[in-house]
């Protein structure tokens, strides 16, 4: 098996891949013909950095190509070379020393069995998992966008907009695009490669993004959920209406419905598993339209749906809640719990068969986790 150091010669020998090792001299930027002055990459110091750091060269022709895209196997080559010198080389193809290294830190790589992904354009969205993964977390998709901007290791396409949107993880990865990346992960915090967890990270840690009102929060992303102790990925909608209190992610398998009238505003959350609606399987939150009532009228009203003072419960992972009932009778089990935020009473009521149980309670549970008051930016699990 070929054995040897990667070096500067080795390095020169893949010249149409136009990039450099990580070792040697760090020279001055050169004037490349194709980047005006004004270009945002050359204005903001990007590519001189990039060349000066050794992580991109020009080519022969004195352009820099700043909009060709990148792919995996390039980028791979900038991100690991940029903090490790002197990789062994095991084997007759280049990038062999690269994802060798990154698979032994757990990175998320297309092109680890399969050459011709290595020579694939590389998405924006691969990119934040792999900056992600570098910073020692586990994160795939939108969630990884949003521990990337909200870390503020990575910054989007639109200029002073934060948002998963705006970052654009579709798109290909430019070569210019590519060494702001790098420059704003190193300078931000970034000092080491660090392994990525074996598990999927908690969504609910990831770092909120500007704003803190629901805003910014993008319109789907990945989620979590634990059925009998076992992590199931979903896929997660944005509840966000005008003039709501709130906004919210619920699963892509439920159906959100609003309705309003004289007596208040509700939203249900409907089960549609499978494409099959359930409307007798639910979460209903409810916001009385009489702000003025006090506790003892709240819980005269809730028994006129049949929660009796003997199906209160002790408060205990719901701290915010007011008051906690909950029953099962005719094969359905009920739940609701009572809240208060700015002055005004809303309620949460879950009702389903009992053999959902195993699906609906980290479904519901997941509405709640991800609920946000946009007075405050505040979770509801806040109690403010």
């Amino acid at each position: 098996m070929l054995k040897k150091r990667v070096t500067q010669t080795v390095a020169s020998a893949t010249a149409a891949l136009m990039l450099l090792s990580g070792s040697g001299t760090a020279a001055a930027a050169p004037a490349f013909t194709d980047v005006p002055a004004g270009h945002w990459a050359w204005k903001n110091g990007a590519i001189s950095w990039g060349v000066s750091m050794h992580v991109i060269s020009g080519y022969g022709d004195g352009t820099f190509k700043p909009n060709r895209t990148v792919t995996e196997a390039e980028f791979l080559r900038m991100l690991v070379g940029l903090y490790v010198q002197d990789l062994e080389m095991t084997g007759k193809e280049w990038t062999e020393p690269y994802y060798k290294k990154a698979h032994s830190l757990g990175y998320p790589l297309a092109g680890l069995h399969n050459t011709k992904a290595r020579h694939t354009t590389i998405s924006r969205t691969q990119v934040a998992e792999l900056i992600a993964a570098a910073d020692g977390v586990h994160y795939s998709g939108n969630n990884a966008i949003q521990y990337v901007l909200g870390k503020k290791l990575a910054f989007g396409k639109v200029p002073g907009e934060t948002s998963i949107e705006a970052y654009r993880g579709k798109d290909p990865l430019t070569r210019a695009e590519a060494v702001q990346l790098l420059k704003t992960a190193k300078e931000r915090g970034l000092s080491t490669l660090k392994a990525r967890p074996a598990e999927p990270s908690d969504p609910a840690l990831l770092p909120p993004l500007s704003g803190g009102n629901g805003q910014s929060r993008p319109a789907v992303k990945d989620g979590i959920i634990y059925i009998e102790g076992m992590p199931e990925k979903i896929t997660l909608k944005l509840f966000k209406e005008q003039n709501w209190p709130f906004t919210t992610y619920y699963p892509s398998d439920m159906i959100a419905e609003k309705a309003s009238s004289g007596e208040g505003d509700s939203v249900q959350f409907i089960v549609n598993f499978n494409g099959y609606r359930n409307d007798k399987a639910f979460m209903n939150v409810y916001f009385p339209a009489n702000h003025s009532q006090n506790e003892e009228d709240m819980v005269s009203f809730i028994q006129t749906y049949g929660y009796k003072a003997e199906h209160e419960q002790q408060i205990k992972d719901t701290p915010w809640a007011i008051r906690a009932y909950a029953y099962t009778e005719q094969g359905y089990s009920h739940r609701l719990l009572l809240g208060k935020h700015a002055g005004r009473y809303f309620i949460v009521q879950t009702v389903y068969p009992v053999e959902y149980g195993d699906g609906m309670a980290p479904r519901t549970a997941k509405i709640l986790e991800e609920w946000l008051w946009n007075d405050s930016g505040k979770p509801l699990s806040s109690g403010q």
